[in-house]
């Protein structure tokens, strides 16, 4: 399976009570939960989530969905310890190339933006984006300084 993408997947547990989530009985022997990834009945992706993981990925291959501008709905199911389950449901968006303009992406395991432009007839790969403004005013920083420039974007 080619694993060009990824699903990012939290499994805190927490002793605070938080509105809409159902409670655990933790097992001193089950350290993971098993996770089950799909769009309707077509399985993309399952594996093994520690307890307590945060922005934990799940490779899945983008080769079974077809690029739409409309949101797929993706469901995600947990099953710990063999009885206990939990589910949820989220938006996946695979776009089209652009024909014109751009397309931008946030990243939910990085934080970061990344971007996908149209040049010369066709999309390239994505890139990453540093949204950041200056007030050109502020003591003429950047005029006295260019370099500052390339070493954000050196830095990603």
């Amino acid at each position: 399976m080619i694993a060009n993408a990824g699903f990012v997947v939290d499994t805190v547990v927490t002793h605070t009570q938080v509105r809409g989530a159902k409670p655990i009985v933790l097992e001193s022997t089950a350290k993971f939960f098993f996770v089950s990834i799909s769009i309707g009945n077509n399985v993309l992706a399952v594996g093994r989530v520690p307890i307590n993981a945060t922005k934990f990925e799940i490779p899945f291959s983008l080769t079974k969905l077809m690029p739409r501008k409309e949101p797929y709905t993706v469901s995600c199911s947990a099953t710990y310890h063999g009885d206990q389950k939990y589910t949820t449901n989220a938006s996946l968006s695979y776009l089209p190339n652009p024909v014109s303009g751009s397309i931008t992406k946030f990243d939910a395991r990085t934080g970061g933006l990344w971007t996908k432009p149209f040049d010369a007839g066709h999309a390239t790969g994505y890139t990453p984006v540093f949204p950041l403004g200056f007030y050109t005013s502020f003591d003429d920083y950047l005029a006295k300084d260019l370099s500052i420039l390339d070493d954000l974007k050196a830095r990603g």
